[in-house]
This record gives structure tokens, C-alpha cells and sequence, in this order.
């Protein structure tokens, strides 16, 4: 009994340069805004132990501290610890 061999489509192509330059380029503001209001309210809380309807509800408040976060979390590769217990 002969076996056929299975076909395997390599037809794919690599991304866009462009698609790759953008992952290499500074996230905005707009986009931070952007991914923390698209989050659903309620979901699993981050490990600051708020969830997303907190920074959501609270965003001119918590804005500069967490754009400076994400950011510094994109530049060099690592979540800064921070404390959420009071000092």
C-alpha cells in the first residue's frame, strides 16, 4: 500500500520590510492609550494587582507613569519592579 506524501504549501512569503521597520520603532503614547482602553475592564489583574478598569477609570491620573513604564519596558527588554505597598 503506497502512502502519498503529504503536500506542504511553501508559498509563504517573509513580511513587509515596512512590517519589520515598525517593530523596531518607539511605541507612542496614542498606542499605550490605545492597548490599556482596549483591554477588557474586569480581566486578570496585572502584577500591580490592579486590573485594566483601574488605569482605565484613572488614566489622567496614571497616564505619565505608565507611559514611562511601557516605555522603558520596550527599550530595554524588562518590566521595572515596582512597589504597590506604601512606603
Amino acid at each position: 500500500m503506497d502512502r502519498a506524501k503529504p503536500q506542504v504549501d511553501t508559498s509563504f512569503l517573509p513580511p513587509p520590510q515596512t512590517d519589520l521597520d515598525a517593530l523596531h520603532r518607539e511605541v507612542s503614547e496614542e498606542e499605550i492609550e490605545r492597548a490599556i482602553r482596549c483591554i477588557g475592564a474586569h480581566k486578570a489583574p496585572g502584577p500591580d494587582g490592579f486590573q485594566a478598569c483601574f488605569f482605565q477609570k484613572n488614566w489622567d491620573t496614571v497616564k505619565l507613569g505608565v507611559i514611562n513604564i511601557v516605555k522603558i519596558a520596550f527599550e530595554s527588554g524588562k518590566l521595572p519592579l515596582i512597589s504597590t505597598k506604601p512606603s
